[in-house]
């Protein structure tokens, strides 16, 4: 059974399953409805899809005002499992693995499925549909399935997120993802990869860790090398099979990788290493990335149309200043993980450190909220965390780590005093210890001492 994912202004999708036709258009009698409160460049009844006789399915349009392929106008247009088209700003993505098979495999012959969703716009200019705003009892179970699996979310945006990919789960598109490094891009492919209950593996692959010529091995494997450890290592998307590839910072890679990928994605096909067979498999891919790669598609630094293949669903996933609601649930969360991992007494947070938490605008997103954890959790004493217990203006987060917002808790210098004096207090005023304790060195720690006028004693070893 085929499906459309549609897509408006690149801000949302929805995917609409049917059968044997599907109607697309601005009039309330079409199944798909394009509301654009009277925009004259959709007509009333636009475009269809229809099952052919011998197999297949085919794009025909009926509007004065035209349906397009790569910026050409269509009439009437064989739809191969794939293929994209547009209607004015929306984006369609036509799936079906089975679209060149008998056509008696696509459900020809079965009643055509009616008003498979409606489709309007809402003021945000995004698309939303009779079903996509879940009911409560639906959020909570969907929270409690995720926790279970270990991910925390509580913002509404986060859960949107998540409740797309329970959609996706159930049809293998490829996914990019869209945001900052270090928001869990990782663990979204990851949960999206449970979710489907593929018959392989989930393996990552940054794209931005290896020089090129080790990613390319990386991915596509090696044959025979001039070491004994670089013969016959297979690729990680042979490693992957009918599994889920994640592809971090996928605009790192060089146009000529690009090609590589790009000629994958088309045929599906790998040969191992030593191997003179190709062999075909079915993974998932997802791709992420916090670059515009429709900017660098302007600029000939990435393929037009290897972007059109990985972005059939693009999933925005937002900073974690954006979702204020999971920090101190996340916080929580990663605490009690410290505590096992490391035997330690399992740290509470106070009012004043989940204050200073919630104030941070965390640029490194919730990679940096666990290393901040972390680094109190291995310094602090007792069970409970205090602000003066955080590590937010050490060397070693960097000076910019936490930029507080000034109308919130303490001032940078006033935190900075703060953590000289629990750090002084810690070490028996040994400096040196001091020092190490805060992750910067001697002389940094004697010049702030000094430009706060902190009382010491002479000791220092």
């Amino acid at each position: 059974m085929p499906y459309l994912i549609v897509e408006k202004a690149n801000k949302n999708h929805r995917i609409f399953r049917f059968s044997s036709e599907i109607k697309i258009g601005r009039g309330g009698d079409n199944d798909i409805i394009l509301c654009d409160h009277g925009d004259s460049s959709i007509s009333r009844n636009h475009m269809y899809i229809r099952a052919k006789r011998g197999g297949g399915y085919v794009l025909l349009d009926t509007s004065s005002n035209g349906t397009y392929i790569k910026g050409k106008p269509v009439k009437e247009c064989f739809l191969a499992d794939g293929l994209k088209f547009t209607i004015n700003d929306y984006s369609f993505t036509f799936i079906d693995s089975s679209a060149n098979r008998a056509h008696k495999e696509t459900g020809a012959g079965k009643k055509r499925v009616k008003k498979v969703e409606a489709l309007y716009l809402d003021d945000d200019k995004t698309i939303c549909t009779s079903t996509s705003h879940q009911s409560l009892e639906e959020k909570f179970k969907l929270k409690r399935e995720l926790l279970e699996a270990g991910v925390i979310v509580e913002n509404e945006t986060m859960l949107t997120v998540f409740m797309d990919l329970k959609e996706i789960s159930k049809i293998n598109v490829p996914v990019l993802l869209a945001g900052e490094p270090g928001t869990g891009r990782e663990i979204v492919s990851r949960t999206l990869h449970n979710l489907s209950e593929n018959d392989g593996d989930f393996v990552p692959l940054n794209a931005s860790a290896f020089p090129e010529v080790f990613f390319e091995r990386e991915l596509f494997g090696s044959g025979e090398g001039k070491s004994q450890n670089a013969r016959n290592k297979p690729g990680k998307l042979e490693m992957a099979g009918n599994g889920t590839l994640f592809l971090d910072e996928i605009g790192d890679m060089s146009l000529a990788l690009q090609g590589r990928l790009l000629r994958f994605m088309e045929d599906r096909k790998v040969t191992g290493p030593g191997d003179t067979k190709q062999r075909k498999i079915s993974l998932r891919l997802v791709t992420a990335t916090n670059r515009d790669l429709r900017a660098m598609m302007e600029n000939g630094e990435f393929l037009g149309d290897l972007y059109q293949r990985l972005a059939c669903v693009t999933l925005n996933i937002p900073p974690l200043r954006e979702r204020k609601e999971d920090i101190i649930p996340l916080a929580n969360f990663f605490l009690g993980q410290y505590a096992k991992e490391y035997k330690v007494t399992v740290k509470k947070l106070s009012a004043d450190a989940e204050r200073m938490l919630i104030a941070a605008e965390w640029p490194d997103n919730v990679s940096e909220l666990k290393k901040v954890l972390l680094n109190a959790v291995l310094r602090s004493n007792g069970s409970v965390l205090n602000a003066a217990d955080l590590p937010l203006t050490s060397e070693e987060f960097g000076s910019e780590t936490m930029r507080i917002r000034p109308d919130q808790v303490w001032s940078m210098e006033e935190m900075e005093k703060r953590q000289i004096i629990k750090a002084l207090e810690q070490s028996n005023g040994v400096k040196l210890k001091a020092a190490k304790i805060l992750g910067i060195s001697r002389d940094t720690l004697y010049k702030k001492i000094k430009k706060y006028r902190i009382q010491t004693t002479p000791l220092d070893v």
